[in-house]
């Protein structure tokens, strides 16, 4: 059973780089560390990076092939507030596509304008005017770089309230499931949410941490690439990389400051204790 599952994962990569079925990878993680505790079921979450759309055909198939009702796309997009949904004719029409908002306009703006220096924001208005916007990409990824890749995750979380509320409601409802999130890489954006919802379900942290940790696995023929992308933004190669530390860290900040994940989510994000429960319903087995 478990040599069937590998194929499929490894034939659905053709479509979905970086691709798992969450319930599968926590069992994995909780038998790799010999631990006990919540589960989550399979074939009803997923993770990926970028969908290949340029082979409609085959995207089709795969969507079909898991009977996914709604893909959610981490979007960073700045053309729409918090959430779009839509149904493009390259997927089924049982499909719901649905752009959430995470590292969008209130990341950019708290987390990377705002920490900017005087003298950083004075020289990107120079190259706004100059019309040299790689330069500007490139001078604020300083602040990035200064933060890391945990604080980076820190700043997704505490700028993605709103999406993230609208993604626990989304897996709250078990007529859109089976779900496939999704970003480009499946590592950051995604590896924040779903870590949101594996803790909004129980799942032990060191098994959470673990299941991030996959994505180093999921991403090692594209990682030379992806360093040189994050290179050319004026990124570090950290942000390459898959930490668990990173992961670890956003944890404990929200620990520190919120006082709990739940409290984060409860307060900040403002989920109400139906959605907790309904989505531990969906998912938890």
């Amino acid at each position: 059973m478990e040599n069937t599952r590998e194929q499929s994962t490894a034939a659905d990569e053709d479509v979905a780089v970086n691709y798992r079925d969450v319930g599968w990878s926590v069992d994995q993680s909780y038998r790799q560390l010999k631990k006990d505790g919540q589960r989550i079921q399979e074939k009803r979450l997923y993770r990926s990076g970028e969908l290949n759309d340029r082979e409609p055909t085959e995207l089709c198939k795969f969507l079909d092939r898991h009977n996914i009702k709604t893909v959610i796309k981490l979007s960073s997009d700045l053309n729409f507030r918090t959430i779009k949904e839509s149904t493009p004719p390259e997927i089924p029409k049982y499909t719901t596509l649905v752009e959430i908002q995470v590292g969008g306009g209130r990341f950019k703006r708290d987390g990377v304008f705002r920490p900017a220096s005087n003298e950083t924001k004075i020289e990107a208005a120079k190259d706004a005017v100059q019309g040299h916007l790689k330069k500007i990409t490139q001078r604020f990824s300083q602040v990035l770089n200064h933060k890391g890749l945990s604080g980076m995750y820190i700043d997704y979380a505490e700028t993605s309230a709103k999406g993230i509320q609208d993604i626990l409601g989304i897996l709250s409802d078990p007529e859109r499931l089976p779900a496939l999130i999704h970003c480009e890489q499946g590592k950051d954006r995604t590896g924040v949410i779903i870590a949101m919802i594996l803790s909004a379900c129980g799942v032990d942290r060191q098994v959470i941490v673990d299941d991030y940790s996959k994505s180093r696995r999921g991403l090692v023929v594209e990682y030379e690439d992806v360093k040189d992308e994050m290179n050319d933004l004026g990124l570090d190669d950290e942000f390459a990389k898959t930490r668990p530390e990173a992961i670890e860290n956003m944890f404990a900040h929200l620990e520190e400051i919120h006082g709990s994940v739940a409290t984060f989510l409860e307060s900040k994000c403002d989920v109400k204790p139906d959605v907790f429960s309904k989505l531990y319903a969906n998912l938890a087995t």
